[in-house]
């Protein structure tokens, strides 16, 4: 059985890690893993009121998100230093 992939039709899932369950997306990391999905910009604001970090969310993890501005650049931002995000679901970017 490939640990991957669902079992034979029985519903469940399994980890890539034996013992570890799978991560599945709650609350305010389900609104980042719609707007990294949707390809949606999004506009980050720091907890230090630096310049707003504009762009797409190409990665995240528990601890950070990594926004690509769209020249080739990007920023990993920790989540703990962020203050809002805000989301322009009406620009999706490529």
């Amino acid at each position: 059985m490939n640990p991957i992939t669902p079992s034979a039709g029985n519903g469940k899932t399994y980890s890539a890690t034996p013992g570890k369950k799978p991560f599945v997306a709650k609350g305010h990391d389900r609104q980042l893993e719609d707007a990294q999905y949707g390809k949606f910009e999004v506009e980050v604001l720091s907890v230090t009121g630096d310049t707003p970090y504009l762009g797409k969310i190409v990665r995240r993890d528990k601890f950070t998100i990594t926004i690509d501005d769209g020249t080739g650049s990007e920023t990993l931002i920790y989540k703990h230093a962020i203050e809002s995000i805000r989301f322009n679901r009406s620009t999706i970017l490529g």
